[in-house]
């Protein structure tokens, strides 16, 4: 839900990593996610858990795509 939140916050903007665009959002949100689930590791009273990445990734994926979704309907929308 934060990354459909920060990218219409955001106007949809994008960032070219690799020659792909990225919603801002999306990469923001991922790379904290990445962070946290990494610091776990090194945190005593954490665990670490693939699982829980695989979750973090399957969100993200599904909110950039209802995002994607949202931004090309909202051009359709508008009158030209």
């Amino acid at each position: 839900m934060l990354i459909l939140l920060l990218n219409v916050s955001l106007k949809f903007s994008t960032v070219r990593l690799l020659f792909i665009p990225v919603y801002w959002g999306t990469f923001s949100v991922a790379l904290f996610s990445l962070g946290e689930e990494i610091s776990q590791y090194f945190i005593p009273s954490r665990t670490f858990d693939l699982l829980d990445l695989v979750a973090d990734a399957g969100g993200i994926l599904t909110f950039t795509l209802i995002t994607w979704c949202l931004a090309f309907w909202l051009v359709r929308r508008t009158p030209k």
